[in-house]
């Protein structure tokens, strides 16, 4: 991505460039976990577009093309590659069919969305909304639990509390990292805190190992 935020995606081969796609203003991108499609955030701030497309990587095609309102902060696939969940300033959570462009569920927060993330089960499992802490059951989508996270001093709304999230395996346990550092385990289905541990340096990435259900 260079300094105008123009995203110039290209796949390679071991010989020769293979394909390429082009967009400008590109904030985020995120790719579905089959790496069959790329979903990218256009935040065009000049003139207050922001939109989200989803392309075919190996045909280089644009197959959905999605207006918003407000500027984007997270894209996130489900694990099956079937839906793109998207959210951002407008308080809004969607949901999104892939194969028809279609809305499948919306979710309204109090606050901001700085970042969205899927269970690894998407039927029955469930979706993190970072804003206010809330975990989603994707089925029915009614609010399971709202966890208390505890950073303090948050002088805005638009700061992010959460920098990182994954959920276990099994779907029992969510871990997180805050602007703090501190790293946290909790419960899904009560919201209980079950561990909690400041790091002395931001950790890159968070992981569950699913044999031990240890991170």
């Amino acid at each position: 991505m260079s300094d105008e935020n123009k995203l110039i995606f290209v796949m390679w081969n071991s010989v020769q460039e293979l394909k390429s796609i082009e967009q400008e203003n590109v904030s985020i991108i995120v790719f579905s976990p089959d790496g069959s499609y790329l979903a990218t955030a256009v935040n065009d701030l000049s003139n207050q577009k922001y939109t989200v497309s989803v392309w075919d990587i190996f045909t280089r095609k644009e197959i959905i093309r999605i207006p918003h309102k407000d500027i984007l902060y997270s894209l996130a696939f489900s694990p099956d590659g079937k839906y793109l969940a998207t959210t951002g300033r407008s308080r809004i959570t969607h949901i999104w069919q892939i194969d028809s462009g279609q809305e499948s569920a919306r979710i309204n927060h109090d606050s901001f969305v700085h970042k969205i993330v899927f269970s690894p089960v998407y039927d029955g499992g469930y979706l993190l909304a970072s804003s206010s802490a809330q975990i989603w059951k994707l089925d029915s989508m009614p609010e399971v639990t709202s966890i208390d996270y505890k950073t303090k001093n948050v002088k805005s709304i638009n700061n992010e509390i959460i920098c990182s999230a994954v959920f276990s395996p099994d779907c029992k346990h969510l871990a997180t990292i805050d602007e703090d550092n501190t790293i946290q385990i909790w419960n899904i289905i009560n919201g209980k805190e079950l561990v909690s541990h400041i790091a002395y340096d931001m950790p890159v990435k968070l992981f569950f190992l699913a044999q031990m259900e240890n991170i």
